[in-house]
């Protein structure tokens, strides 16, 4: 039980404001990776010599664009990503560990197609 602003209890106010707390990360996460989605698309091919399909990843037009690479990649994510670093470096600060907090590859480049074999 929880104790609302005029002291009253009520019952099921913690699971409520829980619930909402995942639900609107879920949504926001949602939200965030559009533009991922917008900037790729997925494709097969069969491969007669091997006798399977070869799938891949490449760019769309919106994935070229200057919304996407610019602001999108470069200073959305970078923005996420400090926060999380500067988050997990506080962290570990207080337990008194001294681990890299990036692993490595964050930053790293991009590829315009990748192709998986299966």
């Amino acid at each position: 039980m929880s104790e609302n602003k005029l002291g009253k209890h009520e019952e099921g106010w913690d699971f409520k404001w829980a619930l909402g707390a995942v639900g609107l990360c879920v949504v926001f996460a949602m939200v965030f990776h559009i533009p991922d989605y917008l900037a790729h698309e997925h494709f097969k091919v069969w491969n007669n010599i091997t006798q399977s399909y070869s799938h891949g990843v490449k760019r769309t037009e919106f994935g070229f664009g200057y919304f996407y690479n610019e602001v999108y990649y470069t200073w959305i994510n970078l923005t996420r990503d400090l926060v999380f670093i500067q988050q997990e470096h506080f962290a570990r600060s207080l337990q008194g560990t001294s681990r890299p907090t990036a692993p490595p590859g964050v930053y790293g480049v991009q590829h315009d197609r990748c192709v998986l074999r299966v």
